[in-house]
């Protein structure tokens, strides 16, 4: 593998782990403070607008998408680096 794609190669895993570790804050928010709209009307009788806007986690959900993306892409590009730099073999003269 050359010097520039391994450089590359490198920070996208970086960015990948740095996404992870998004993903796990995101996560973590979203188990303590989430509340499904459709449990509240299934189980309660209470409007489900009586809640916080926050309990939904809107911004927790956009990151952990967006980790997901994040790392779809950063797989596909690791995948294709690690296919073009594999040694061809040689073709007679």
């Amino acid at each position: 593998m050359n010097r520039p794609l391994r450089a590359l190669t490198l920070l996208v895993c970086v960015v990948m782990l740095l996404s992870l570790l998004t993903d796990f804050a995101a996560l973590h928010d979203i188990a303590a403070d989430y509340v499904s709209a459709k449990v509240i009307r299934d189980e309660t009788s209470w409007a489900v607008s009586k809640l916080p806007w926050w309990s939904a986690c809107p911004s927790e959900w956009r990151l952990a998408w967006g980790g997901f993306l994040v790392r779809a892409v950063g797989l596909l590009f690791v995948t294709g680096a690690v296919v073009s730099a594999r040694p061809r073999a040689a073709t007679p003269a």
